[in-house]
């Protein structure tokens, strides 16, 4: 099950970075393949040089690359045309309640343009109710993430949900290569 690790600014400017990553990741034997490094838009607006090398390393490492909280940083489009990534997280303020604005749809659509531009898929964040996702995915997007699906887990929740899903993955649909469990996650909304 690929898992996302956000990376503090810190840590993305650090020059052992990518050795200590590459090096994590030989000690537990964790394919790469299932590592998603989140990195905050905001964490890109100095150091530019230092942020494009790691960011390039970990790709290179073979790890996927996501730009955590898009539209509310400060870097600019020509910024973001240096970087490598896989995944813009539509930060929630450009997904909360699209369903009834007259705005944000249209805001939306511009990061998804982004997005397309550069071949990343989108990752929408802070999903609440069921009309927004209903309607992303209406527009093709089919990635997301929070609080209609799931609260915060303890890990022995997680285990229980992880087993769950796999149980569940032969029944399930897969627009775009991603489950589609909303009912699945609704009984995670209250207890």
């Amino acid at each position: 099950m690929p898992v996302s690790v956000n990376l503090s600014r810190e840590s993305i400017i650090s020059s052992d970075t990518v050795t200590r990553v590459k090096a994590l990741l030989a000690k537990y034997d964790v394919a790469c393949r299932y590592i998603k490094v989140e990195i905050t838009e905001s964490t890109m607006i100095s150091d530019y040089d230092p942020v494009l090398d790691n960011i390039a390393g970990l790709r290179d490492l073979g790890l996927s690359i996501s730009i955590d909280d898009f539209g509310t940083g400060f870097s600019n489009l020509s910024t973001l045309r240096l970087l490598e990534f896989d995944q813009l997280k539509v930060d929630r303020q450009f997904i909360h309640n699209i369903s009834h604005s007259d705005s944000i749809p249209g805001l939306f659509d511009f990061i998804k343009n982004v997005g397309s531009l550069f071949s990343a898929n989108l990752m929408c964040e802070g999903m609440e109710n069921l009309e927004d996702v209903e309607y992303l995915k209406s527009v093709g997007c089919f990635n997301h993430q929070g609080w209609f699906f799931s609260k915060a887990l303890k890990a022995q929740q997680i285990e229980q949900l992880i087993t769950e899903l796999q149980t569940a993955k032969s029944k399930a649909v897969y627009p775009k290569d991603h489950i589609e469990l909303a009912g699945f996650f609704e009984k995670y909304q209250h207890s």
